[in-house]
């Protein structure tokens, strides 16, 4: 008999440790990271120069709702901590001067939980002034300023006759 209250004890022991020890495992699990960090770089393509100010967005690509936006440091570069796990487009806001750009799809989990995202702006060309208006309208805008500014203008022509 006595055989079997040391078993029954045994028993009761070895609950009482699995019970003790549940609450911590289940603190473990609940403590896993759920979330990533997503870092990226931004410079100027024909450089390499990094670029200060550019606006880098994060924009879950499930509710279409940017979760985080900031500019890149004198280093060109910007980093966003706590980023939900899950689909996300990095994209850009570029500068004058620089074309925008999209960048790769990102998808963070457990086993994905860090992303670096590259960005080489290409420059635009510069528009030559007043490419979008005709010969006409340039000679109308130059009339319109130099009479705002009081400024008279002579027509002068070529006498054709022999």
């Amino acid at each position: 008999m006595r055989r079997i209250v040391t078993d029954k004890k045994c028993v009761a022991l070895a609950l009482s440790v699995v019970l003790a020890i549940l609450p911590v495992a289940q603190a473990n699990a609940m403590a896993r990271a759920t979330t990533g960090i997503v870092n990226s770089a931004v410079v100027a393509a024909d450089s390499g120069l990094p670029l200060t100010g550019v606006i880098v967005r994060v924009i879950n690509m499930d509710s279409a709702e940017t979760i985080a936006e900031a500019m890149t440091s004198d280093e060109g570069t910007v980093g966003f901590g706590e980023v939900p796990f899950g689909l996300y487009q990095v994209s850009v806001i570029a500068p004058a001067g620089y074309a925008a750009s999209a960048g790769p799809l990102v998808f963070l989990d457990e086993e994905n939980s860090e992303s670096l995202v590259n960005f080489a702006l290409e420059p635009t060309a510069p528009a030559a002034a007043g490419a979008a208006l005709s010969k006409r309208g340039l000679l109308f805008l130059f009339l319109g300023a130099a009479a705002a500014a009081g400024i008279i203008i002579w027509q002068v022509t070529k006498d054709d006759s022999p």
